[in-house]
């Protein structure tokens, strides 16, 4: 059978300070569960907060009440918090000891909280006393040198930059128009390396008979120039010229000559070359070159047969002029 409900008109609370907040409970409960007494004695193990608050004087209200449903019991607890909003708590359980246990801890928790809040107590500090200087030896410490930057580019480092481009000329050695596809690398100090691939091609009358023949040379040509010199967009460059492949002579045939023999040897020339060339400051160039070249088969002959006559010799030394042009990286 559920007790009507009780008002909690007087508890006996401890009375810690009078600086404590003066607090009030109204607690009401049915038969069978913690009253009154008993409630307080519960928030008072969890809490030595709060002191229970004199007839008519200003005081924070708890309303607690516990009621029983088919469920077991509910438990509800009603307060303003420091700021004066309202809250608002419930806990459910199937014993009414355990649900009232669970209101008393909410209510500790509440006046924890307003202790916690508390101002804290102004203090005199004194001034801290200015350290005591002592005499030291001073040392000197030298800065360390500044580090040394690393080239972010190929522009910075030992290659400056790099070229490819097509050449054309006249090959002196072989008196015969030649083309090539070249690649250049430039090194900081003017220095370049280049290989240029190229091909010579002629067909010519070779005697007083009217018998021709047909020249092909074809072959790889390195180039080392140590300098540059040059002001602005235009430079001159020496180089030095070492040229190898092959070359082939052949007859052609006709009604002058019945037999087309041929013939391929080894070929290669050394030699200096200068170049002006002409580099704005847009990514291309392109130069006149001039060389002067000393054959390694110099004496070589090649002869038609039936009358026995000279179809091609090989120079001692030859001129070769060309143009190249192309572009240029970094």
């Amino acid at each position: 059978m559920v007790r009507p409900w009780l008002t909690w008109a007087l508890v006996v609370w401890p009375l810690a300070a009078s600086a404590e907040d003066a607090v009030r409970f109204r607690y009401s409960a049915p038969a069978g569960c913690p009253q009154a007494e008993a409630f307080s004695a519960r928030v008072r193990e969890r809490t030595s907060r709060g002191r229970w608050a004199a007839p008519g004087e200003l005081a924070r209200h708890f309303d607690v009440a516990l009621t029983a449903d088919a469920n077991g019991y509910l438990g509800r607890i009603e307060f303003l918090d420091d700021v004066g909003a309202p809250v608002s708590r419930s806990v459910r359980g199937e014993q009414c000891d355990a649900v009232a246990d669970g209101l008393a801890l909410i209510t500790a928790l509440a006046l924890e909280a307003a202790r916690n809040e508390d101002p804290p107590e102004e203090r005199e500090v004194a001034p801290p006393k200015p350290p005591r200087l002592e005499p030291t030896a001073s040392v000197v410490v030298p800065k360390p040198p500044p580090a040394r930057a690393h080239a972010s580019s190929a522009g910075a480092g030992f290659i400056t930059s790099a070229r490819f481009g097509v050449a054309g000329g006249y090959a002196g050695a072989e008196h015969a128009p030649s083309v090539g596809v070249l690649g250049q690398l430039d090194f900081r100090g003017g220095s370049a390396l280049r290989l240029t691939a190229h091909y010579g091609w002629d067909d010519f009358v070779a005697d007083d008979l009217g018998r021709r023949a047909k020249l092909r040379v074809q072959g790889v040509e390195t180039s080392v120039c140590p300098w540059r010199f040059g002001a602005r967009e235009l430079a001159f460059t020496p180089c030095a010229l070492l040229d190898l492949g092959s070359l082939r002579v052949a007859g052609v045939r006709d009604a002058q000559l019945t037999s087309a023999r041929g013939e391929v040897i080894f070929w290669g020339s050394a030699g200096a070359e200068v170049r002006l060339g002409w580099e704005p400051p847009a990514p291309f160039w392109a130069e006149a070159r001039l060389a002067g070249l000393f054959p390694l088969r110099r004496g070589y002959r090649f002869t038609f047969e039936n009358p026995e006559k000279e179809a091609y010799s090989a120079p001692t030394f030859a001129v070769t002029a060309g143009l190249a042009g192309g572009v240029r990286f970094w």
